[in-house]
């Protein structure tokens, strides 16, 4: 017995021993892990850096999809949920989830979307959304994207307070159809709510709800002109106004199209698939200054000639202001006779620059291709002074180009670098008043002083396309030209090491200032 009882107490703190020295082993091993881990390639890159390229890898998708790199190690962990904006936009899954996920954010503005997916039950999907609701409060950004009977049993007749909320997306027309449930839903809660999207259906734009309201996109919806013009009459302040996949309807004729003012609208974007919905929804709107412009039309039956003289009448209007303001600088982008890019700016000494941000795009494709010398429509493109010219995939777009040059003669600055087949096609159709060089209506450009030809990233010469001249010949014989005219190039900006074998330090002798790059 006593033997046994000497030996007992032994054995426990052999265990206790052996169980002390697994524990530091274990603990030396995580750390020998851990220190190893850190001298792997990844984990060399900065916290900051880390967490930027988790937020490249979440986009513009849900923050559950970082939860697989918090159990990579402990660094990326550490890392991850140390970011709390990576943790700011929860889907609705299970409501453990989504409250781990809030949790994360430690009260950063939230980016929050009340909807019903499928993959999920309908007593966890309650749940999801109850946990969503209870943090509405931390909610810079809101889509509403769930059937009314489902959000009223769970918030009632109004939504909780929305204090910080910024921007707001209505998915689902049912919840908000008149000025009464807007009142009720919202109940002046949003008081910073300065961007507002409607999908499918429009609701009344109450002043006293969206009195501050900035940016409004209106995207997959059939509307009637009029009923617009109403909604947008209480919301003066915009400064951006979005139409995407809109087709619009008109009772009555087009002369009793109510025009609302919008004296602080700087943005404009519109993409149809209809040009009368394009100019109609333009007409619809008074402007006072010039517009920024994003236009894409692409029309699934052929456009008449009036509706595109409409459409580029209009698109004049806003680039100028109503003519207060000449268009200085435009692109033409691919063969597309009504596909152009144009700024208001002009930069030092007076020359455009022509790597500067663009300002406005419009882009009409027609079908089938319009020809331009029908209608003439394009006369906004007189005042132009700097233009850009993308690309040109084959021939039979230069009789097109031709007939808009010819009306451009106040262009000073001409630039050709985004492409080298650009300077094939184009430099041969350059003429002058002695010679035309093409069979085509000849291109003056009486007033170009600025060429820019190639840049940097061109390394070899590039071959013109069969059938087309030499482009250093063309290049020679019209820079002399000018220069017998008394009226040379001023700038001429191109790659020494563009054409293998020619010196173009010649060309020096025809230019005011040569640019060897």
């Amino acid at each position: 017995m006593d033997t046994d009882s000497d030996e007992e107490p032994l054995d426990n703190q052999v265990a206790i021993w052996k169980r002390k020295k697994e524990k530091e082993f274990l603990r030396l091993q995580a750390g020998t892990l851990v220190e190893r881990n850190s001298q792997c390639g990844p984990n060399r890159l900065t916290k900051e850096t880390l967490a930027e390229i988790f937020q490249l890898v979440q986009g513009d998708d849900y923050s559950d999809v970082l939860i697989p790199f918090t159990h990579v190690c402990h660094h990326w962990r550490a890392v991850a949920i140390g970011k709390r904006r990576l943790w700011t936009k929860p889907s609705t899954s299970h409501p453990e989830l989504v409250e781990l996920i809030i949790e994360r954010s430690r009260g950063r503005g939230l980016h929050l979307t009340l909807d019903q997916p499928d993959s999920i039950q309908p007593w966890l999907l309650n749940a999801a959304i109850k946990v969503k609701l209870a943090h509405l409060d931390q909610a810079v950004s809101l889509k509403l994207d769930i059937p009314l009977r489902r959000l009223l049993p769970l918030c009632g007749l109004s939504l909780p307070p929305v204090p910080i909320l910024e921007s707001l997306e209505l998915a689902e027309p049912k919840i908000v159809k008149g000025l009464a449930d807007a009142d009720t839903l919202f109940r002046k809660h949003a008081p910073y709510l300065y961007h507002l999207t409607i999908r499918k259906d429009l609701i009344c734009l109450s002043a006293s709800v969206f009195a501050r309201l900035q940016s409004l996109e209106i995207s997959t919806m059939r509307i009637d002109i009029n009923r617009l013009a109403t909604a947008l009459a209480d919301v003066g302040l915009l400064e951006r106004l979005i139409f995407c996949d809109v087709e619009t309807t008109l009772e009555g004729s087009e002369d009793e199209i109510t025009a609302v003012p919008l004296d602080f609208l700087e943005e404009l974007a519109v993409q149809t698939n209809d040009l009368m919905a394009c100019v109609n929804l333009m007409s619809c709107l008074r402007i006072r200054r010039p517009v920024r412009l994003d236009i894409e039309v692409a029309p699934t039956k052929p456009a008449q000639l009036y509706q595109v003289e409409a459409a580029m009448t209009i698109v004049e209007r806003y680039l100028t202001g109503d003519g207060t303001v000449p268009l200085l600088s435009v692109e033409l982008e691919s063969d597309c006779p009504l596909s152009f890019i144009a700024w208001n700016y002009i930069g030092e000494g007076g020359y455009p620059p022509l790597n500067t941000f663009l300002g406005s795009r419009v882009r009409i494709n027609m079908h089938p291709p319009y020809d331009i010398t029908q209608g003439r429509a394009l006369l906004l493109l007189r005042t132009v002074r700097a233009l850009r010219i993308h690309k040109i995939p084959h021939l039979s777009a230069l009789g097109d180009l031709c007939c808009l040059l010819d009306s451009m003669t106040e262009v000073e600055a001409l630039d050709l670098t985004d492409d080298p087949t650009v300077v094939a096609y184009v430099l041969p159709l350059l003429s002058t008043t002695r010679r035309y060089q093409n069979a085509y209506r000849p291109v003056m450009l009486p007033r170009l002083m600025c060429l820019m030809l190639s840049k940097p990233s061109w390394g070899r010469r590039w071959d013109p396309p069969p059938g087309m001249s030499d482009p250093f010949d063309c290049l020679r014989d019209y820079l002399q030209e000018r220069l017998d005219d008394a009226e040379p190039i001023h700038q001429l900006h191109i790659r020494a090491r563009w054409l293998q074998g020619v010196d173009l330090t010649v060309l020096g002798k025809y230019v005011v200032k040569l640019h060897l790059t």
